[in-house]
């Protein structure tokens, strides 16, 4: 194919950029490629690869820290919930607006929701929207502004070796300022025991027992339903984690590869663990699951479970429970924090969550590592 050195970004994007990506990486990151171009586009895919200068791309991360999220909510105020309460079941509400049932009780428990679900409300409430909601809009995060980076780094990368352009403009490019003094959110001990002791209690099947299993094993929420019976020895007490399921609007739920190449991993699991999976096998073989599916966490008819139906699972349920505020992110962080404090070896942990780098793990655990730190020192002070 002929070089076209006058292309412009959009169109080097769009005719070369994508469609080559479409095939070299997870369906998930290319629909976040997709999304990220569409802002490159409209500031900059008119100009000739060739002609965009760092100041241009300065003036573009400028842009974005000024520029408001896609991602904008809106909360219900009390007229609206007080409208929906008083004017229709939660059956009806579903029935007329077509809205999921957990969507209703979002909208009926004053918590966020998107512009479609304010827009059903407004129309089934004869109301403009103004008058129910109040919008809640958010500036771009520092994160967000770096992964713009890191996507124009590898488009410039690769239409350098395409010969487009001479050499890769982002190598010149400042890295933006990213805070990473954010530390994982975890529950200490006590809490952590309360959550698992109300789960046993009061949870439902089988989002109990996948939620126990991340919180004992600190697996990422999509490697624990993606999980197929092959996957587990029971004499050795081991989970290898091979795969991972995830959902996209339009393509369902489907599996692919783990998160990184560390991400395949074996986690070696105990006697309570294990007692969790054989429970799991029973359920499945009273509901006949078993010939149905090879997966070991499926809706009652067989099918796999969708990774955002745990998520808004455990959300209602910490709140119907008066639980302390967390999220199923949190039981992995947990994990990791509860073998810190019992002074497991930090490249052990890091093995177990399948970060790339120890590093990763001592940049998220900063704060537990200080308390150990902190023991060390008072330990040493009492030997001396």
């Amino acid at each position: 194919m002929k070089i076209n050195k006058n292309i412009t970004l959009e169109k080097y994007i769009a005719e070369q950029w994508l469609p080559r990506k479409q095939y070299e990486v997870k369906v998930s990151t290319y629909t976040r490629y997709c999304g990220l171009t569409r802002r490159i586009n409209a500031a900059l895919g008119s100009e000739k690869l060739r002609d965009i200068s760092v100041m241009d791309i300065y003036s573009f991360y400028d842009d974005l820290r000024e520029a408001k999220s896609e991602q904008i909510t809106f909360t219900p105020n009390e007229t609206c919930r007080r409208l929906l309460k008083d004017g229709y079941t939660r059956p009806e509400t579903v029935r007329l607006t077509g809205m999921g049932m957990g969507t209703v009780d979002s909208l009926r428990a004053g918590k966020d929701v998107s512009l479609v679900t304010a827009q059903r409300t407004s129309a089934l409430l004869l109301l403009p929207i103004d008058m129910l909601f109040t919008e809640n809009d958010f500036l771009l995060s520092d994160r967000t502004i770096m992964h713009y980076h890191r996507l124009l780094y590898s488009i410039f990368k690769d239409a350098a070796y395409d010969g487009v352009i001479r050499h890769n403009l982002m190598a010149k490019v400042r890295v933006p300022k990213l805070d990473l003094s954010e530390e994982a959110r975890y529950l200490d001990l006590k809490d952590a025991e309360t959550v698992l002791s109300t789960l046993n209690e009061c949870g439902k099947y089988p989002y109990t027992e996948l939620l126990t299993l991340i919180l004992f094993t600190g697996m990422r929420r999509g490697e624990a339903c993606g999980l197929e019976w092959e996957d587990i020895n029971l004499e050795q007490g081991s989970i290898t984690v091979r795969r991972s399921s995830y959902y996209l609007p339009g393509l369902g739920t489907y599996t692919d590869t783990p998160k990184t190449k560390l991400s395949k991993r074996i986690i070696a699991i105990n006697e309570k663990v294990i007692n969790i999976l054989l429970s799991v096998r029973r359920r499945q073989s009273e509901l006949g699951i078993v010939s149905i599916s090879k997966r070991v966490f499926t809706y009652r008819n067989g099918k796999p479970l969708n990774p955002s139906s745990v998520t808004k699972y455990f959300h209602n349920f910490i709140e119907e429970h008066d639980l302390p505020s967390c999220c199923v992110h949190t039981l992995r962080h947990t994990n990791a924090s509860l073998l810190i404090a019992a002074k497991t070896p930090i490249t052990t942990v890091a093995g177990r969550l399948g970060h790339s780098t120890p590093e990763i793990t001592l940049r998220l655990y900063a704060h537990q590592m200080s308390e150990e730190n902190k023991k060390a020192a008072e330990a040493i002070e009492k030997m001396l």
